[in-house]
């Protein structure tokens, strides 16, 4: 460091740092387009409306919960691993509380509270010091093994109009479900940078140290991400049983890897602090179109988790070596 920056304020040099780090992600979401719209133009039926329409709608069920899973970063905690079992437990929640004969209105809340549950627990076990990785892992596998157990590995099949609405519904051609997307990224975002809870999130993951001398509450904040995470996850199960009309164990397999996939593109920092559920957001959609033109090119499902792998590890390795060198 020279000697001008050291000598200047540290809030300052970490405001310049953090201001470079954002510049420098912006650029590489920028070359991240670019790539994409070259690769767009070598793909001629990956420019039509009805691929486009479709990319969007697999991006919007991803992004919802990226949007979600940002706060868990934020916070400091890493990422959850529980996430598709997380969802399957919701869904299959609403699939028995609408065959039990409960009105719709009452099986959602029924799915939501699960999600409140799910979402608690593990954020209550991460606040008591353990690890996020292991707690989540081992709450996917607890969750799994109920759901199971609950519905002999059958999927569960329903037939609620209201619900079949929501799931074949749309606003001026689009899927209601981007819709919800685009409403929860946007009020998440405001959430986390206008809000007093959402700033103390980002606060903590900052520095947990820090955030106890000054009287934040620590445990009450990682479970409240946790919490906004699962009621994230949520909303996809529900838009999911609403467009299929069935709950089953496999119904979300690879969304734990695509949303956190989505939150890393995005720039969200894995040591919490940095970051925001918008770039989360645009990191869903270029994960969905990125395997949309690979299923197009007709990439097998190896080569194209290869790809999104290799896409996902050099653009975090990216925002680790240009963190480091802004903070030298």
């Amino acid at each position: 460091m020279s000697t001008t920056q050291a000598s200047l304020p540290k809030a300052v040099r970490e405001g310049a740092a953090t201001t470079s780090i954002l510049r420098r992600s912006n650029f590489a979401v920028a070359v991240i387009v670019g790539l994409l719209l070259v690769f767009a133009v070598t793909t001629p039926a990956f420019l039509t409306y009805e691929n486009f329409r479709s990319a969007i709608g697999s991006a919007a069920l991803t992004g919802t919960v990226a949007v979600g899973l940002t706060f868990i970063t934020l916070s400091g905690n890493f990422l959850p691993l529980s996430v598709e079992q997380s969802a399957t437990s919701v869904a299959i929640s609403l699939a028995i509380a609408l065959n039990a004969g409960l009105p719709v209105p009452l099986a959602l809340l029924v799915a939501v509270v699960v999600a409140l549950i799910v979402g608690a627990v593990q954020g209550y076990v991460v606040s008591l010091g353990a690890n996020p990785i292991i707690v989540t892992l081992g709450a996917g596998a607890a969750i799994a093994g109920i759901v199971a157990a609950v519905t002999g590995n059958r999927a569960l099949t329903v037939d609620a109009t209201l619900l079949r609405w929501l799931g074949d519904a749309s606003l001026l051609g689009v899927p209601i479900s981007t819709w919800i997307f685009l409403a929860i990224t946007v009020v998440a975002t405001i959430f986390s940078r206008h809000h007093r809870r959402g700033v103390e999130v980002r606060l903590m993951g900052e520095n947990k140290a820090a955030a106890r001398a000054s009287g934040l509450s620590v445990p009450f904040l990682t479970i409240l991400a946790f919490v906004l995470a699962t009621l994230a996850i949520a909303v996809v199960a529900i838009l999911s049983v609403s467009s299929f009309g069935r709950a089953s164990t496999d119904q979300f397999t690879g969304l734990t890897f695509n949303a956190i996939a989505a939150v890393l593109l995005g720039g969200t920092a894995l040591q919490g602090g940095l970051g925001s559920p918008m770039r989360s957001a645009f990191g869903a959609v270029f994960v969905a179109l990125l395997i949309n033109m690979l299923s197009l090119r007709e990439f097998s499902y190896g080569a194209r988790l290869l790809v999104e792998g290799i896409v996902v590890v050099a653009a975090v390795s990216y925002y680790r070596v240009r963190s480091k060198a802004v903070q030298k």
